[in-house]
């Protein structure tokens, strides 16, 4: 008996094998078939790469800066107050200088607690005092009047200006311009190839872009002044707008 079931379980293992086998040799015919089938050599092209740069540089035409009021109190309605006070005169100031309603937009305002702690202990000491700030983003249309729109500013009691940059109201024009350029770039580059290795350029397959830019080329300098002093010096520099390109050529047959 026990001989009996030890040939059906090897029978059976047999089978299991043969099935395996078989199994396993359908699906390497079929993967052997498949990775060996032949490609068509119509399809492949010879061609030629090349890379391109452009770049465009132009003028700014419009300022973007951050300015405002910071207020510190012991009483929080005390620098509340203030803070509310000057930023209104501020934002008067600027309609004064010429900046429209629309071009001014709050873009922080909070209120943190400061309190001094010992050196040795951590522990607090003193009263806590209050900290207003009231922030907002200016859009200076003429960058000619930068430096009088920060003095007024300045002189209706802002204390606080940062993110002073300089950009341009319509960038696409520049970037045409250094588009334009790289591909001319990348075009004579890959006429030069073509020309080394005695073959004629043939139509474009295809071509990618990457843009960097608008960059400035000079950094703006701001030294700030108050009172009846000469406004802030400014220097608007220039903008330039950077375009890589990688084009590729068939060779003409």
């Amino acid at each position: 008996m026990k001989q009996h079931m030890k040939k059906i379980v090897l029978a059976a293992g047999l089978v299991v094998l043969a099935l395996a086998a078989l199994a396993l040799a359908t699906s390497g015919r079929t993967g052997v078939a498949t990775a060996q089938e032949p490609v068509n050599q119509g399809q492949l092209r010879n061609v030629i790469s090349a890379p391109g740069t452009g770049t465009a540089s132009g003028t700014p035409d419009v300022a973007l800066v951050e300015l405002g009021v910071q207020t510190v109190d012991a009483d929080i309605g005390a620098a509340l107050e203030e803070a509310n006070q000057t930023i209104d005169e501020v934002i008067a100031a600027l309609g004064e200088a010429g900046i429209p309603a629309e071009d001014i937009q709050t873009v922080r305002f909070d209120v943190q607690t400061l309190q001094d702690v010992s050196p040795q202990t951590g522990e607090p000491i003193g009263q806590p005092r209050f900290q207003v700030t009231n922030i907002v983003r200016v859009r200076i249309a003429d960058t000619d009047t930068v430096s009088d729109v920060l003095q007024a500013a300045l002189e209706a009691g802002a204390n606080q200006v940062f993110n002073l940059q300089f950009t341009l109201s319509d960038p696409d024009a520049l970037a045409a311009e250094a588009r334009a350029a790289a591909v001319a770039d990348a075009r004579q580059s890959a006429e030069e190839l073509a020309e080394a290795l005695g073959v004629e350029l043939g139509d474009v397959v295809s071509m990618t872009e990457q843009s960097f830019g608008p960059q400035p080329l000079f950094a703006a300098e701001a030294g700030l002044a108050q009172g009846d002093a000469a406004g802030p010096t400014i220097e608007q520099g220039q903008l330039t707008v950077t375009i890589q390109v990688q084009g590729v050529w068939e060779i003409q047959q």
